[in-house]
């Protein structure tokens, strides 16, 4: 265990993680016979400055170890494992022939759908149980159990996903060039105030209710279609919920960020829940690995993904975090299984960023880079750009037109309202 590692925090959350890497440490020495396991340390891939930090790694053997632990609710669950696939992307990019390892131990109310997807994707996955027992999920055959139901299966679905990855970093670094080329229309990071903090503004007082600009209408509209709990909350005047970091799940089901997409995009055929977001289909479904994969608002072979980080203070960790989910959900929805075949859906993703993405101070563009490179994000708008986004999203739809190419709906749950 290094000094960085225990440098991390006092926090709850902090202490957790140095006692399972210190954990990870002893299983992987013991496993694969390691005997320069006291060498495993934390490490900034490719660097420093560009890199991402990794919780372990080995370097006789060249692994690069993710340490996790699963069993929370299914949705935190979600976003956790595609956090992690977003970290999967730029090692492969940026190190091919690295050896990825993800060690998963067993908490309560374990989600054992995730088993599936890290034996996808990993170049290995180990599990280890409530008895301390280590797996390797890649080669274990689990016969009766949910999704990948026999090794046969997992063999062959496990090739088809590595063969996806490498044509996605080979896109990638495609990508690279393109943004090495047009990175001057990305120098834009940040948006403030953000539309939290205006929304907030409007809720205290009470100029929402009979307001004409769109913000009003699309905090009326998100109200509208909000559960109830966020109704009383407004009612009763309980800002608490609106502005403390702690009640997150607020802005989860009363979005008028979302809101004002939906209502710049009318007359477009498009889907937006409000409350909740759309379930859209992935190849993981092609492989029968049961992971949701959802996106805030949904067009015709469009996808927008719409994201606001509310402090300059947790903007960097935070955006760090939900670049690589967002680059994960990009990339699953990329891909397609058509027969026999590995084929390119045709889904672009663009995103609209509110708030501050900018990223470390030796490195402000990171962020942005991380989406258009390794997510393979088409455009990035902000909230003052709605205009642009409608129009680059009715081009999109004429140009697909016009060309004959197929336009689908790509979403799952069609009874959704």
């Amino acid at each position: 265990m290094t000094w960085d590692t225990m440098r991390r925090g006092t926090s709850r959350e902090a202490l957790q993680g140095v006692k399972l890497e210190a954990r990870a440490v002893e299983d992987l020495g013991t496993y694969y016979s390691w005997k320069r396991s006291d060498f495993l340390r934390n490490v900034y891939i490719p660097d420093r400055t560009t890199g991402i930090k990794y919780d372990l790694f080995h370097p006789d053997s060249r692994s690069v170890i993710w340490v996790t632990h699963l069993g929370e609710r299914q949705r935190v669950t979600n976003k956790h494992v595609q956090r992690m696939l977003g970290e999967l992307l730029f090692l492969k990019n940026v190190d091919p022939k690295s050896r990825s390892i993800v060690l998963i131990y067993q908490m309560e109310n374990f989600a054992s759908y995730a088993e599936d997807f890290f034996a996808l994707f990993w170049d290995s996955a180990l599990f280890v149980d409530n008895s301390g027992i280590v797996r390797n999920l890649t080669e274990f055959d689990r016969n009766g159990r949910r999704a990948l139901h026999s090794m046969r299966d997992l063999r062959s679905s496990r090739e088809t996903a590595r063969s996806i990855l490498a044509r996605e970093v080979e896109e990638s670094r495609r990508r690279q060039n393109y943004w090495a080329n047009s990175s001057k229309n990305y120098e834009r990071t940040t948006h403030a105030p953000t539309t939290k903090q205006l929304v907030v503004r409007k809720l205290k007082d009470g100029s929402w209710k009979n307001g004409s600009a769109p913000l009003d209408e699309a905090i009326r509209l998100s109200y509208q279609k909000a559960p109830r709990y966020i109704k009383e909350k407004i009612n009763r005047e309980k800002w608490e919920y609106f502005e403390s970091p702690t009640h997150t799940i607020t802005w989860l089901h009363f979005n008028p960020l979302e809101a004002l997409v939906s209502i710049k995009l009318e007359g477009i055929g498009h889907r937006w829940l409000g409350s909740k977001d759309i379930e859209v289909r992935s190849f993981l479904a092609d492989l029968h690995v049961r992971h949701p994969v959802e996106e805030e608002v949904v067009l015709p072979n469009l996808h927008i993904q719409a994201k606001t980080l509310a402090t300059p203070e947790g903007g960097v960790k935070n955006a760090k975090n939900d670049v690589r989910r967002m680059a994960a959900r990009a990339f699953l929805v990329r891909w397609g299984i058509k027969g026999d075949q590995i084929v390119k859906t045709g889904i672009e993703t663009v995103a609209l960023l509110d708030g501050y993405w900018t990223g470390p101070r030796q490195d402000p563009q990171q962020n942005i880079r991380f989406l258009v490179t390794i997510g393979g994000i088409h455009m990035v708008f902000f909230p003052d750009e709605l205009d642009e986004l409608k129009s680059y999203v009715r081009r999109r739809l004429e140009s697909r037109n016009r060309d004959g190419e197929s336009i689908l709906l790509h979403f799952v749950d069609d009874k959704a309202s």
